[in-house]
């Protein structure tokens, strides 16, 4: 017999002995497959009830449109902080373009008064969700940004807005002042030491904050961006501003188109409007030069003509500018009343004698 004829008999010895009897299940028991199965149900069950919850309760995260969002009537980032000149709007667009969205934002249903037509009003995250609008643009497949629902009302709005803010980049002083203003004027709070009560602060700082709300727009553009305005400058911008306010306004329209001085040379520059002053003449000007200095001005009318003389204290370099200046006043005024032309006289010959 054959040593292959051996290992066939063993085979077949072996598959013709009975099979083991299986293990017995204990009463209770599951296998792990029903186990892992019941445990799947249990958890969706749970997530399903959690998500019931949320909804009951109108709070829920979802990944929306950004589109279907807006700003409400008490945005406080100024539209500066939601531009691409903005360093920290940049860097936070780079983070989402790469990273994507790792904190959703706070929305909440708009009220039924919201003339905007967006389904949601920004509660917490403007920054957030203006990259993502900018995102939506930009990418093929757009972009959803995940925001968590919560009914709202304006207070309570305001209160998450205060308390994101400050955990992350606090707000300037022009834009604290303009929440300010708004929250007043739509009625939220019954005075200006309510809501110095609410914020913490004086009636004194509030009153502040509502004069920097309501700085002339000239001296606005003058800074360029309100967000460098300073809250220790303003007692000192309106003082002048009272004191001769034509003259610090014109020097604020000079100052717009200047993007070379900082905020504080802004400051100083406002400070140091010249004011006009009247003399014991009529015929006198006084101006008050940027450095305190009297310049006088005196206008001598000699037959028909009108002359301008300047006295000491008026730089060489600036006669071409008043020159222009008077020009086109001149012109302006000719071209709004010709009627005060005079007609020139006839010139009488002498008679012979």
């Amino acid at each position: 017999m054959s040593k292959t004829d051996d290992i066939h008999r063993a085979i077949l010895a072996k598959a013709a002995q009975p099979a083991a009897p299986r293990t017995a299940i204990a009463p209770g028991a599951r296998p792990y497959v029903a186990e892992a199965g019941q445990r799947l149900a249990q958890g969706l069950q749970e997530e399903n009830q959690r998500l019931k919850t949320e909804r009951a309760s109108g709070e829920v995260i979802l990944a929306l449109d950004p589109k279907d969002i807006a700003h409400s009537k008490y945005v406080n980032r100024h539209v500066l902080s939601l531009q691409m000149a903005d360093e920290e709007f940049a860097s936070l667009y780079n983070s989402l373009k790469t990273d994507k969205q790792d904190q959703e934002i706070l929305v909440r249903p708009s009220p039924p008064e919201a003339t905007h037509g967006k389904p949601y009003e920004v509660g917490f995250g403007h920054r957030r969700h203006g990259v993502a609008l900018l995102l939506d643009r930009e990418l093929p497949d757009g972009f959803k940004i995940l925001a968590r629902i919560k009914p709202m009302t304006d207070r309570e709005l305001i209160d998450v807005m205060d308390r994101e803010n400050a955990q992350h980049k606090p707000l300037s002083a022009f834009e604290l002042a303009w929440q300010y203003k708004t929250s007043l004027d739509e009625g939220l709070y019954d005075s200006q030491i309510a809501l110095g009560q609410a914020k913490g602060l004086t009636r004194a700082s509030i009153s502040r904050y509502l004069q920097l709300a309501t700085l002339p727009q000239e001296i606005l553009d003058a800074f360029r961006d309100p967000r460098a305005i300073r809250i220790l400058w303003v007692q000192d911008i309106v003082r002048v501003l009272g004191e001769r306010g034509p003259y610090v306004l014109d020097v604020a329209r000079r100052l717009k188109d200047d993007s070379s001085l900082s905020a504080e040379q802004v400051f100083q520059s406002l400070l140091r409007a010249p004011q006009s002053e009247t003399t014991n003449s009529p015929e006198e000007k006084v101006f008050r030069a940027p450095g305190g200095q009297r310049v006088v001005c005196r206008t001598v009318v000699r037959r028909g003509s009108v002359k301008l003389r300047w006295g000491p204290g008026i730089d060489p370099k600036y006669q071409d500018e008043f020159s222009e200046a008077l020009n086109k006043f001149v012109a302006q005024r000719l071209k709004e009343s010709a009627p005060m032309l005079i007609p020139k006289a006839k010139r009488k010959g002498r008679k012979k004698s």
